[in-house]
C-alpha cells in the first residue's frame, strides 16, 4: 500500500512524534511510504539550525535516517520555509503545495499530522 504523510506540526509537538512513530510502523508492516510533505510549522523539522533540546528527540535526524534506510523523499513546502525564513537541510527537497496534490492521484491512503 502507497502511504504519504502530511507533516503540518513543529518538531515539539507530540503529534510530529506520533507521525515518526506511524512512518516507521508502516515501513516494519511491509507498507510503501511514498513520501514525507512538511508543510506549515512542520517545516521546522527541515531547518539547518534545528537542534532539539531535552527531553524533545531529534525528529529531523531519526527521518533522515528513515529515509535513506527505506528510500523515500523528505519534501518540504516552499511557500512555508520561504514564509518562515527557514533554510532547509539538503536531506530536504523544495517543492510546492501542487507536488502534494499531484502527488494524491497516485497514492492509496494521505495520512495527515
Amino acid at each position: 500500500m502507497q502511504t504519504l504523510i502530511v507533516v503540518s506540526q513543529a518538531p515539539y509537538k507530540e503529534s510530529s512524534l506520533a507521525a515518526f512513530e506511524f512512518g516507521k510502523a508502516l515501513l516494519q508492516a511491509k507498507h510503501t511510504l511514498s513520501q514525507v510533505f512538511f508543510t506549515q510549522d512542520g517545516v521546522l523539522h527541515s531547518s539547518k539550525n534545528y537542534l532539539p533540546e531535552e527531553p524533545f528527540p531529534n525528529l529531523k535526524k531519526l527521518w533522515q535516517d528513515l529515509s535513506v534506510q527505506h528510500k523515500f523523499p523528505l519534501v518540504v513546502c516552499k511557500n512555508s520555509v520561504m514564509w518562515r525564513g527557514i533554510v532547509p537541510d539538503d536531506s530536504f527537497s523544495q517543492l510546492g503545495m501542487s507536488h502534494l496534490f499531484s502527488s494524491c492521484d497516485s497514492i492509496e491512503k494521505v495520512i495527515r499530522f
